[in-house]
């Protein structure tokens, strides 16, 4: 039996998400996971919900100067909990507490796994100690250029996508009404799922819609996501907000706050957009909704464009919109790009096939 040690958040998100599949799919005659949270939240819950040992353990951000006597302290705290769990594994779920993981696998001579989930500059490639970790997985190709230039070796790096239960997104044929209940939803709904942050670019989606809703009106526009207590994405909620009010979008532009039921959610929709990719990329995909998406992370890595939505480029209001708008046009052809994307899913995002790829890793590194 392998005991793994997961340093994670404790939000529920994208990323969360993931490790939650993981985990609770694991082949439990062979592995025994343990997850670190650093504060009480929504994962922690899940977890012990789902029978997985998870603690909570504050491990402040490492390069933050404010924390610079805490975080040694807290990383031999880890350190100790891993030897109390006889710990032979780490797996860092979001690569920023990477400095956390070194110093725990160094007391305790163990290998670590770092999972990155978004862009990494060539400068943070050292900065955040990647040359310390016994391997890398990346969820896109886009992400692996840094990672070489600095060094890396190749054979360090896997490039495993992100992972879909198929079984809970799987259409039923008929559009769940589940937000068309609460909201005054118009006949064609399009869809941006994610946190309120700079990141996710909520913003540029509203001008989309203003483009659109210039053309065609019978559309609704979908932000579905919460805010976390961060003061800028605060400031960028209420931004965003202003500028629906400012372009007259009120009508159009829906903030549904944050969502759990993510399958009944994307079976609302007709169409989904991301500018920042991730697992919302997959579950609409196994929703069987054409997904557009600018080539950012793993997009270029699970869409197929032309045939399960379309990519388009960095800076792409007027593509998107125009991309809307023959959608809507077309129907159909929205239905058989939905069908593709779901074809595809089935081929790619299991969570079976996830979780053999990151096995087959700590098969390698034990």
């Amino acid at each position: 039996m392998t005991r793994v040690l997961y340093l994670s958040g404790s939000i529920f998100g994208g990323a969360e998400r993931q490790l939650f599949h993981l985990v609770t799919n694991l082949d439990r005659r062979r592995f025994q996971p343990t997850v670190v949270c650093p504060g009480k939240g929504m994962f922690p819950d899940r977890l012990r919900a789902a029978g997985i040992d998870s603690v909570i353990h504050p491990f402040p951000a490492w390069r933050k100067w404010k924390y610079l006597f805490h975080r040694y302290s807290a990383a031999s705290r880890l350190a100790q909990l891993a030897a109390q769990r006889q710990v032979q594994l780490i797996h860092v779920s979001d690569s920023w507490h990477n400095p956390y993981s070194i110093r725990v696998a160094r007391q305790c001579g163990i290998p670590i796994v770092s999972h990155v989930k978004a862009p990494i500059r060539p400068d943070q490639v050292a900065k955040y100690g990647f040359h310390d970790m016994s391997a890398i997985i990346s969820i896109s190709e886009q992400y692996t250029p840094p990672f070489l230039e600095a060094g890396i070796p190749p054979d360090k790096i896997d490039v495993i996508v992100n992972c879909v239960d198929l079984d809970a997104f799987e259409s039923t044929g008929v559009k769940q009404n589940t937000l068309r209940s609460e909201f005054p939803l118009r006949r064609f709904a399009i869809g941006m799922v994610g946190r309120i942050e700079p990141f996710k670019r909520q913003k540029e989606f509203v001008e989309v819609a203003s483009h659109v809703t210039k053309a065609y009106q019978d559309v609704s526009f979908l932000i579905i996501g919460g805010t976390q207590t961060n003061p800028e994405h605060l400031v960028y909620e209420r931004e965003l907000r202003q500028l629906i009010s400012e372009l007259n979008l009120t009508d159009y532009v829906t903030c549904t706050g944050h969502r759990e039921n993510m399958p009944a959610v994307m079976q609302g929709l007709d169409l989904l957009v991301t500018l920042s990719a991730g697992s919302v990329i997959p579950e609409a995909m196994a929703a069987g909704k054409p997904v557009i998406a600018s080539p950012v992370g793993s997009s270029t890595d699970m869409i197929e464009d032309g045939k399960t939505g379309w990519i388009v480029p960095p800076h792409p209001i007027e593509e998107i919109a125009a991309k809307i708008v023959h959608a809507i046009q077309n129907p159909s052809l929205c239905e058989e790009m939905g069908s593709a994307a779901r074809a595809y899913a089935e081929r790619h995002f299991s969570i079976a096939k996830h979780v053999e790829q990151v096995q087959a890793i700590y098969d390698r590194l034990i």
